[in-house]
């Protein structure tokens, strides 16, 4: 038994989330006009933070409802400074609970909301929803990834925060896969597993971004309702 650990590819994953962005945004001012611009308002400000964090909320979900992973396994942070937030698993977990986990966000309060939207002409809901698809690319390149592995492995999430871990007894050594790269590997026996985590990392730069945005947003609210 072996484990392989990978590492986001982020420029190339930042890409894919822009590219996302642009393809998704296009498709939506083609289908209905410019109107979308309107939603760029107070009430977007406010509620697309939220939006990104229910995003990482959901991934807890799925790691809880269909992992049945204990909520004392998942850990939730923030680490603006490298474009992430995320929710890690720290208990094993089959391949089908990790692809199913990781598109919870996506269809929820991307594509479900999206289409909604699109049903009931919301400008607001339509945009958070492209925001959240785009922000899904590292869910997208981790589910094509694990689809191509074999269906015995273990998913497992460590300390890093832009990578994760897979157990397997196939030699995935010469397997390539888009948007990550083998990190390290090794016998499964001499795996470090966390156990002394925090529940909730937020980094000490997103900490002030986080100020900043709070502040803007009193700021804008100020404006807006006096």
């Amino acid at each position: 038994m072996k484990y392989y650990t990978y590492k986001f590819n982020m420029l190339f994953l930042n890409i894919f989330s822009i590219v996302l962005f642009i393809i998704v945004f296009g498709f939506t001012s083609f289908w209905a006009g410019n109107v979308i611009l309107e939603a760029f308002d107070y009430t977007f400000l406010l509620l697309i933070g939220f939006w990104l964090v229910f995003h990482e909320v959901l991934h807890g979900i799925g790691f809880i409802s269909l992992g049945q992973v204990p909520l004392k396994n998942i850990v939730f942070g923030i680490e603006l400074e490298k474009g992430i937030m995320y929710a890690m698993c720290k208990k094993e977990i089959s391949k089908l609970n990790i692809i199913i986990a990781l598109l919870f966000p996506l269809l929820f309060i991307g594509i479900v909301t999206y289409i909604l939207g699109l049903i009931f002409n919301n400008e607001l809901i339509i945009l958070l929803s492209v925001f959240n698809i785009a922000s899904a690319a590292g869910d997208i390149a981790m589910t094509l990834a694990i689809m191509q592995m074999p269906k015995d492995i273990k998913y497992l999430d460590l300390d890093n925060t832009t990578g994760f871990t897979i157990i397997s007894q196939s030699d995935l050594r010469e397997k390539k896969y888009w948007g990550l790269e083998l990190d390290t590997m090794g016998d499964y026996k001499d795996l470090e597993t966390s156990k002394d985590f925090q529940k909730l990392r937020i980094s000490k730069i997103s900490k002030v971004i986080l100020a900043i945005y709070i502040v803007l947003i009193v700021l804008l609210g100020i404006k807006k309702f006096i």
